[in-house]
């Protein structure tokens, strides 16, 4: 089989399909064993087995794949890409086992194109497709390298791979290849490039309803000639003024990010930072009435959009994870009022913004991290196809999630079937 080079040229972009079952590695994948792991389950059996696998059989890529999943679980960062590694040297397709579903009528085959690379590489896909009778392949791509000159046929192919530094090269030459593609396709390369930081500001602006804090991807050197004096905060980002917000490039989950009230704190911040660039943007003050600053991460798709969740803090820098959503019952009330009341009054209040988001960023499935500015705006962190919802929160401290999180896969399964039936 000759490849279809993914490149400037494309030779063959009509590309052949074929049935996978017999080419597909299985895997576990990372939603069941995140589970196991989020749950505080002991994970050491489970890498045993795994290792016991490749022992008998150095050929086993779902072995392989699994357990670079589980060693980056484990916070083995740098030994699960190696695995991963190994794991794309014998094999690029695998299927992700789920839990058979009654009913009898055939899965829904969903291929998505994902890239090697961290949990933070591509769209968390197999959290949202478990047992919703959807036979999920996985089809790992590099940059500069080939798909495979017959692809494994399917009813719908989802672009998973999300924007960053690495992935962009591979965005860009995928462009061309998927405008032929021979069945629908969902979040298109061209829209997942415009997902940074500063490209999701650049399509945004000016929308109604919505405020996207000004943001300049500067160098280091940029940042020591403000933290000397010898630039101005407003020749790097026009408008702008202090306090602003200060990440390195590429990082997330707060990794290095922090406030800065004066030019003169940014020279102890780059004593403990060795990024060579940043992101800088306007800090928005958004705390409530209340005194509480929240975060709102919202999945849209289909033209609806569903509260996945709602994090609640004291702090300006939320993840839900150190918002203390945990030990906090009022927290967790919030949260719960904002899921039951979502549809009837944040989702109409921001509605018109919603809408334009989703025009104006061209995604079909996508994800914001969101507040509410003081001026009522919708005010946009993030926007993007590779953020993470789940349902591992339990059930007895979060109750009120169970039924939230059916709505939101049952919906998304429904969105997938509307769009396989779709003509191209």
């Amino acid at each position: 089989m000759s490849p279809a080079n993914i490149g400037p040229t494309v030779i063959d972009p009509v590309l052949p399909l074929a049935d996978t079952a017999l080419t597909a590695h299985p895997i576990l994948g990372l939603a069941r064993f995140a589970r196991v792991a989020f749950m505080g389950g002991d994970t050491s059996a489970l890498v045993a087995d795994l290792e016991a696998r490749i022992a008998a059989d150095a050929s086993d890529a779902g072995a392989f794949m699994d357990l670079s999943i589980l060693r980056q679980l484990r916070g083995e960062k740098e030994e699960g890409l190696r695995l991963q590694g190994v794991a794309l040297r014998l094999c690029r397709l695998y299927r992700v086992l789920d839990e058979p579903v009654d009913g009898g009528s055939a899965p829904l085959r969903l291929l998505a194109l994902v890239s090697p690379g961290d949990f933070l590489a591509n769209t968390p896909i197999d959290f949202m497709v478990q047992q919703q009778n959807i036979d999920l392949d996985l089809l790992f791509i590099a940059p500069g390298e080939s798909l495979p000159g017959v692809i494994p046929d399917h009813d719908l192919l989802l672009v998973a791979i999300g924007y960053n530094e690495t992935n962009a090269s591979l965005l860009t030459a995928l462009v061309p290849v998927i405008e032929s593609w021979p069945r629908p396709v969902l979040n298109r390369p061209a829209d997942i490039l415009a997902t940074s930081r500063e490209g999701v500001a650049e399509r945004l602006e000016g929308t109604a309803g919505v405020l996207v804090p000004a943001i300049a991807k500067v160098s280091r050197e940029d940042v020591v000639a403000l933290a000397q004096g010898a630039a101005q905060l407003d020749g790097l980002m026009p408008g702008s003024h202090y306090p602003i917000i200060i990440r390195p490039l590429g990082s997330h989950a707060g990794t290095g990010l922090e406030k800065i009230d004066a030019a003169d704190a940014l020279s102890p911040y780059l004593a403990a930072q060795e990024a060579g660039g940043f992101h800088i943007a306007q800090f928005i003050d958004y705390r409530g009435a209340d005194g509480y600053f929240r975060k709102a991460r919202i999945a849209v798709f289909g033209g609806t959009a569903f509260l996945a969740h709602l994090a609640i803090s004291e702090r300006w820098m939320i993840h839900y994870l150190n918002a203390g959503m945990l030990d906090n019952p009022l927290k967790r009330a919030l949260e719960a009022d904002a899921m039951a009341g979502f549809d009837e009054e944040f989702a109409v209040r921001h509605g018109a913004a919603l809408r334009q988001i989703a025009s104006r960023l061209g995604l079909d499935y996508f994800l914001i991290d969101c507040g509410e500015a003081p001026d009522g705006r919708l005010l946009i962190f993030e926007a993007d196809n590779a953020m993470v919802i789940h349902d591992m929160d339990d059930a007895t401290i979060y109750p009120y999630k169970v039924p939230q999180m059916k709505k939101i896969f049952s919906a998304f399964r429904a969105f997938l079937e509307t769009r396989s039936a779709q003509a191209m």
